[in-house]
């Protein structure tokens, strides 16, 4: 789903048996997927048996890590996929060992 006005199709999508997760991207003009606003989106999700995949926007890469490591604490790390903004092999192998230590 791809923004705000996507999210009247959610308990309709949750109901498909065969859909295994939830591609979140919050769209333009408003605060990125790991912004706490999605946490009731997040939670249906849960709830429904399905795993998460959140796309993280803004911010630097320590905001990005911070708001991951809020998601991985709430959600766990099973069926929870995380997209970070950034290019960089360096700054993608920083972020790796940062998850690797379940983002302490």
């Amino acid at each position: 789903l791809d923004g705000p006005d996507c999210l009247r199709h959610v308990d309709s999508l949750m109901s498909i048996k065969g859909l295994q997760a939830l591609q979140w991207t919050a769209g333009a003009g408003v605060p990125g997927g790991g912004d706490e606003m999605w946490y009731p989106l997040y939670d249906k999700v849960r709830k429904a048996g399905k795993s998460l995949w959140v796309g993280l926007s803004g911010g630097t890469m320590d905001a990005q890590c911070e708001e991951a490591a809020k998601l991985y604490r709430r959600y766990g790390p099973e069926g929870l996929y995380l997209l970070f903004g950034w290019t960089t092999e360096e700054v993608a192998d920083e972020v790796v060992a940062k998850a690797a230590n379940g983002f302490r």
